[in-house]
């Protein structure tokens, strides 16, 4: 006797759906969800509305902050002005200051050269370095000039944000206070003139002889990393030297008051307008990855000039991810939110008017809102403990109908396994006439059904796919030659046709590997345009590039097959020479510059760009780092450039 048949809804109708499983589901998922979405919406209004109220508070104080170094820094100004006019006003009337000569010191001159003031008398260092040879009127002046102690020792002793004023001088005097024994820190052969505090005011870089603040430097008498306020010295139109103010503005950092936002840990930074640090908190160097020297790495003096490095700077292009974030603050914004190191900051900023400096003030999303988080975690906590009493529920309803569930599931389940393993044989599938649930035999006569036209179409498929196989491979073969040939264009400066920097570092790496297997050298040669920023300045950037273009054109036609040249930067120009010596590779160097000017001096209508600057290191002789000799290379170039362009520099340590 033929089986009675049941359709699919009737079956679970009176299985499962009666059970009342389904709403009470709902119901529990409903009330929970309600809750939670109750919970987390209070939250975020309290979130947001702290932050918001936060943002206020703090755009209100790091202004209140910019005003008050603004005033510091200002009355540093005034004083300033005050002893410039004072040195002025003396070497315009040579009026003799000194009224007692018994309170005139005594000049010596030691072994080293140098002739200096022994004793304080509770006034300003004098020293005229070894360079020096003064005059009576120079000895003269030294004597008179004791008169800005009157001025200098109040600006130096009452004053927590002021080191030290001094004074440095054309014919070589130098007056510092407060006193000590310069010669311990000057050293013979030390240019004074080639430190920022004193180039950086001289009429060359500061023609306008205006008051200016220098970019921070390690200062030479030990008081650690500094910026000035210069005022350079005239008679009439005659540059006599400059005056100076030294400040420490990571002293008045420390001076600034504080509130009671300061629980949330504020950390402070100042820059210029171009993002060079000024002043910075340890715990901010750490998260900007920065760092710099915190005294002569000699422990005494220094021969040359140490300014911070280019790097030091809040927007570093090595660290574009974070740069990308701040920038707007030196823009027009007052604050941004930052997402840096797997956290997210707020960092406001305000201008410090008139002097083009910037502080910021740096404060961690989860500092802030760390009382709100701790309520989070409890809801959380709640939460979870709500989910696990619904599943222990749920659980004990499953187990109560499962019984009733595991005889539908075996006459649904056993159907459709047989269809499954159907699937994998269509040409043996065969109808069934037993089946019990009328969807399920439906469900066999159609799979039927489309098996036969399946099978019957599968010939025709193979077909058509053996077709596309032989197109595919044809696109495939064309896919890669494109593949071949952007390969090249991402290695390749897209201008000159040279290997770009990135390929450079790479060939360097190998290149550097083979030179010590095969114990050969390899030669770094940095090339630089003299002047090539007048190119671009007096004749457009077109023609700047068409000097680029016959520049590379020069490089490639004289380095051989293993030589690499690479654009380095703008108009800088790297070649990667391995088995050459510095002197051949200074002799190649030196084809390509004769080359290139007399291909400029044919082209007749540029009256600059016309010369080579060159400096050349070698790896292993000069230093085991690719990296380092790079640098010797660029210092050697810069030693070309220093030394009037135009010149091959070779590297050399002594």
């Amino acid at each position: 006797m033929k089986q009675q048949m049941y359709r699919l809804n009737e079956f679970f109708n009176q299985t499962v759906f009666r059970s009342l499983l389904v709403p009470l589901l709902l119901i529990i998922l409903g009330i929970f969800a309600i809750h939670s979405i109750q919970i987390m919406t209070i939250i975020e209004n309290q979130k947001k509305d702290l932050i918001e109220r936060f943002h206020q508070e703090a755009q209100v104080r790091v202004h209140g902050q910019a005003d008050e170094i603004e005033m510091i820094l200002g009355n540093i100004e005034t004083q300033l002005l005050s002893i410039q006019n004072v040195i002025e006003d003396y070497y315009k009337n040579q009026i003799d200051f000194i009224v007692n000569k018994r309170d005139r010191f005594e000049i010596r001159q030691d072994d080293q050269g140098f002739y200096y003031k022994p004793e304080s008398h509770i006034g300003s260092g004098v020293v005229f370095m070894p360079q020096a040879s003064p005059t009576k009127q120079d000895i003269t002046d030294a004597y008179n000039l004791e008169r800005l102690d009157h001025l200098s020792i109040p600006l130096v002793d009452r004053n927590d944000h002021v080191v030290a004023a001094w004074m440095n001088l054309e014919n070589y005097m130098v007056r510092y206070y407060p006193f000590f024994d310069m010669r311990h820190i000057l050293e013979p052969d030390m240019d004074l003139k080639s430190f920022n505090f004193y180039y950086e005011a001289d009429p060359v870089h500061n023609p306008q002889m205006q008051n200016i603040w220098t970019t921070p430097y390690l200062d030479p008498a030990m008081k650690g990393w500094m910026t000035s306020r210069v005022a350079p010295i005239r008679k009439e139109h005659t540059f006599l030297g400059v005056f100076g103010i030294d400040v420490n503005i990571q002293d008045i950092l420390m001076t600034l008051p504080q509130t009671d936002e300061d629980i949330y840990q504020t950390e402070i930074f100042i820059t210029n307008s171009q993002g060079d640090l000024y002043a910075i908190s340890e715990r901010l160097k750490q998260f900007f990855d920065l760092n710099r020297l915190k005294e002569y790495t000699d422990g005494k003096s220094l021969a040359t000039e140490i300014v911070q490095p280019e790097q030091l700077t809040i927007l570093n292009p090595d660290n574009n991810a974070l740069t990308t974030q701040i920038r707007p603050l030196f823009k027009k914004s007052s604050y941004v939110k930052v997402d840096y190191k797997e956290s997210h900051y707020y960092i406001y900023s305000a201008p410090i008017k008139n002097i083009g400096w910037k502080i910021f003030n740096v404060v961690e999303e989860r500092q802030l809102l760390s009382r709100l988080n701790t309520i989070e975690k409890e809801n959380l906590r709640i939460s979870i403990t709500a989910s696990f009493a619904f599943i222990t529920l749920f659980l004990i309803i499953i187990l109560n109908l499962r019984h009733k569930v595991k005889k539908s599931a075996v006459l649904i389940s056993r159907p459709i396994e047989e269809l499954s393993k159907a699937t994998k044989d269509l040409r043996g599938f065969r109808r069934k006439e037993d089946e019990q649930i009328l969807e399920i035999s439906e469900l066999y006569d159609d799979f039927y059904e489309m098996s036969r036209e399946v099978v019957q179409n599968d010939d025709i498929l193979n077909q058509r796919v053996d077709e596309r196989t032989e197109e595919l491979n044809e696109k495939i073969k064309t896919i890669e030659e494109l593949q071949v040939k952007l390969i090249d264009q991402s290695i390749r400066d897209p201008l000159t046709d040279l290997f770009n920097r990135r390929y450079g570092n790479d060939v360097l790496s190998r290149e550097s590997s083979q030179a010590i297997l095969e114990e050969e050298p390899l030669a770094i040669a940095m090339i630089d345009i003299d002047h090539f920023k007048d190119v671009n300045d007096n004749y457009g950037h077109q023609e700047g590039d068409t000097v680029l273009i016959k520049l590379s054109s020069i490089i490639r036609a004289f380095i051989k097959h293993r030589d690499v040249a690479v654009r380095y930067g703008g108009e800088e120009f790297l070649l990667i020479l391995p088995r050459y010596s510095k002197v051949e590779a200074s002799a190649l160097v030196s084809k390509i510059r004769y080359r290139y000017h007399e291909l400029m001096i044919e082209s007749n209508y540029l009256e600059h760009g016309l010369t080579l600057s060159a400096g050349i290191a070698s790896f292993p002789e000069d230093s085991n780092s690719v990296e380092v000799v790079i640098d010797l290379a660029d210092k050697a170039l810069y030693d070309s450039k220093k030394g009037g362009r135009d010149t091959i520099t070779i590297y050399s340590a002594k």
